[in-house]
């Protein structure tokens, strides 16, 4: 009975979901997630000084 509800529960949720989220590049580590801009990408201010 186990083995039923598992494959039913990862046909109708993991299949689907997995599906979703390769179809639209919206996973953590898919390529579009990683596209936009970070800290690395931002200019340094050496005029300002730190006190």
């Amino acid at each position: 009975m186990a083995k039923i509800i598992s494959a039913v529960l990862y046909i109708m949720v993991f299949i689907p979901v997995w599906f979703v989220r390769r179809a639209f590049g919206i996973g953590r580590y898919e390529r579009v997630f990683h596209n936009g801009v970070t800290a690395w990408d931002l200019p340094i201010d050496i005029t300002r000084s730190s006190k």
